[in-house]
C-alpha cells in the first residue's frame, strides 16, 4: 500500500481509487471534503499530493478538477450525504499506473436509497493506521449518511481516513468512508454508497494492483 494517503490544501485523506468516463482519461477519486482542502473550496491551483510510505516523501500527484457535496436527506425517497471529487493525474504517474489498473465491480449486497443488507462483512485500508481494518454493516443511526459500518473489535479509523474504500468479502466496492462517530479512534464509519458515486455520473471504477512498484 505504498500510495494511498493523499494531501490537498492542507487536508489529509485516502485515495479511494481511479475512475474514467469512457474516454482515455483516468482520474483519482476521493472525498470532496478532502480534495477541497481545509477551506472547503475547490482551488484548481491546489496540488494533490500522494505519500510514499517506503520513502517518506510527498509527491505531486495531480489537481482537483471537480466535485459534488450534497447534505442529503434520508426521508422517504431520499438519500444520504454525497461527498466526492475527482482529480487529474500527472502524466508521469499515468505512465506508471495505466497498465496495472484493474476494474472493480460494485458489490451486489448493496443498493441505492439505503436498501442494503445488515451484517455484511466489509474491509478497508486505514491510511492513518497503515493497516487493513474490518467491520459489519449495522442498522444504526445514520446521521444523514447512506450506510454505517461498526468496526470489529480492536480496529479504529481516524481523521485522515476519509475517502477509504469499503469492500465486501469478494473485494467488490461497497462504500466510501466519509466520517467517524468520533474524530479519533472512531469505531463507527459513516459512508456514501459507491453506487451513488459511480452510476449516475457514468464512472468506471479501477484500483491499482502494484503498489510496491508504483512510485520511486
Amino acid at each position: 500500500m505504498n500510495f494511498k494517503r493523499i494531501l490537498s490544501g492542507g487536508e489529509v485523506g485516502a485515495l479511494t481509487g481511479f475512475v474514467s468516463r469512457g474516454d482515455s482519461n483516468i482520474y483519482g477519486l476521493s472525498a470532496f471534503h478532502v480534495l477541497s482542502g481545509t477551506n472547503g473550496i475547490i482551488d484548481f491551483e491546489d496540488i494533490v499530493q500522494v505519500y510514499n510510505i517506503t520513502t517518506g516523501r510527498w509527491l505531486n500527484f495531480g489537481k482537483t478538477i471537480e466535485g459534488i457535496y450534497s447534505k442529503g436527506y434520508l426521508g422517504t425517497g431520499g438519500a444520504g450525504i454525497l461527498d466526492f471529487a475527482i482529480f487529474s493525474i500527472e502524466n508521469s504517474f499515468k505512465d506508471r499506473i495505466k497498465n496495472a489498473l484493474k476494474p472493480t465491480k460494485l458489490s451486489n449486497s448493496m443498493g441505492i436509497n439505503n436498501h442494503f443488507s445488515e451484517n455484511v462483512y466489509v474491509h478497508g485500508y486505514s491510511v492513518i493506521n497503515e493497516k487493513t481494518v474490518s467491520g459489519r454493516i449495522r442498522n444504526l443511526d445514520l446521521n444523514n449518511y447512506d450506510l454505517a459500518v461498526q468496526l470489529d473489535e480492536d480496529y479504529t479509523i481516524e481523521r485522515g481516513d476519509s475517502g477509504m474504500l469499503w469492500r465486501d468479502s469478494n473485494n467488490n466496492a461497497v462504500a466510501m468512508h466519509l466520517a467517524g462517530n468520533t474524530s479519533d479512534y472512531a469505531t463507527i464509519s459513516y459512508c456514501c454508497l459507491m453506487s451513488r458515486i459511480l452510476n449516475p455520473y457514468g464512472f468506471n471504477f479501477y484500483e491499482y494492483q502494484d503498489y510496491e512498484n508504483a512510485i520511486v
